[in-house]
């Protein structure tokens, strides 16, 4: 399937030429990128939603930092196709809406999702994820710490929860 929201990029779309990036496949990680962000700050209607099929190619994405952007909208979806991911950062953003329970069934390392504007409690199968850290500080989480933590005993080293309902 051909993906029009990359096709319409060029590496000089988002960076002047005289910078060049040497490996074809940074370049189209970076292209990807820099569209994903194109698409979460100016597409209040996510019309741009349906071509989250283009991050799939990103086969080797082990770490995904988006953090201190000013993204708004609800949790980004493209982070559901992105099966090698083992780190993901998106604090201090303008996220809002519910905590997708999907988001703990990823095999995840880390996870910071502190610092925007989600509304939601912390979804029953929180227990399910083998993540180390976990940040979900300052944000409108209420209700109670589900049971399925203690699921994470083995794995989870670090939890912040602070400034929570």
């Amino acid at each position: 399937m051909d993906c029009p929201q990359l096709s319409s990029v060029t590496p000089q779309t988002f960076y002047p030429p005289d910078v060049p990036i040497a490996d074809p496949r940074l370049t189209e990680a970076y292209m990807a990128l820099q569209a994903w962000k194109h698409a979460l700050t100016s597409d209040p209607n996510q019309f741009t939603a349906m071509q989250l099929h283009c991050f799939i190619h990103l086969k080797f994405l082990y770490e995904l930092d988006i953090s201190n952007n000013h993204f708004s909208g609800p949790f980004p979806g493209a982070v559901f196709i992105l099966h090698s991911l083992k780190c993901l950062d998106v604090r201090f953003n303008e996220f809002e809406g519910s905590i997708p329970p999907q988001l703990f069934d990823l095999k995840l390392d880390a996870l910071s999702i502190n610092n925007n504007r989600f509304q939601s409690t912390l979804p029953d199968n929180l227990g399910n994820s083998p993540v180390s850290v976990f940040v979900v500080a300052n944000n409108d989480i209420s209700g109670c710490i589900p049971p399925s933590l203690a699921n994470m005993a083995e794995t989870l080293d670090e939890i912040v929860l602070s400034n929570m309902d």
